[in-house]
C-alpha cells in the first residue's frame, strides 16, 4: 500500500512538472538572449573606489540605457568573496538578431556621444581602458529560461 501511494504521488509530481514545463515553452517559443561580459580591474590603477562607481554609472546612464535593443541591463562590481576584481555587464535583448544591431548601436552613441566634448570622450575612453587594461575578460551568450 505505501509502495502505491509513493508510485501515484511521484507519478502526480511529474505529470504536474511536465505541464508547467510545457506551458513555459508555449508561453515563450523564442529565447531572449542575455550577453554576460566579465571584465578584471586593473590592479595598478589609481583610481578610488567611488571614481570606479561613477565611470561604470555614467557608461550605464550615457551609453547602455540609451540603447533601444537592450530590454534590461546591470553593472556588477564585486562586493564579497575570493577575487574583488570583476566587474560584470549584463544585457538582455529581445532576440538573437539584436545582439548585433545592439553593438552597431553602442558604437554609435559612443561616436554621437550624448553631447560629450572629443575631449570629454577622449579622457573618459582613457579612464576606462586605465580601469580594465589588458586585463582578461570573457564575454557569454546565454538564453534566458524565465523571469
Amino acid at each position: 500500500m505505501k509502495k502505491t501511494k509513493a508510485i501515484n504521488i511521484l507519478t502526480l509530481a511529474i505529470l504536474l512538472f511536465t505541464s508547467i514545463n510545457l506551458n513555459a515553452q508555449k508561453k515563450d517559443s523564442k529565447p531572449r538572449p542575455c550577453i554576460i561580459q566579465t571584465l578584471y580591474i586593473n590592479q595598478k590603477m589609481d583610481m578610488s573606489e567611488a571614481s570606479m562607481d561613477s565611470l561604470l554609472n555614467l557608461y550605464k546612464t550615457k551609453i547602455v540605457n540609451l540603447n533601444p535593443y537592450y530590454v534590461s541591463s546591470k553593472i556588477l562590481r564585486h562586493w564579497w568573496g575570493h577575487d574583488s576584481r570583476q566587474v560584470i555587464f549584463v544585457f538582455e535583448l529581445k532576440s538573437w538578431d539584436d545582439i548585433t544591431k545592439a553593438s552597431e548601436k553602442t558604437q554609435e552613441i559612443m561616436k554621437a556621444h550624448v553631447g560629450w566634448t572629443d575631449e570629454g570622450m577622449k579622457s573618459f575612453i582613457k579612464k576606462m581602458e586605465e580601469m580594465f587594461g589588458d586585463s582578461f575578460h570573457s564575454d557569454e551568450i546565454y538564453r534566458i529560461i524565465g523571469d
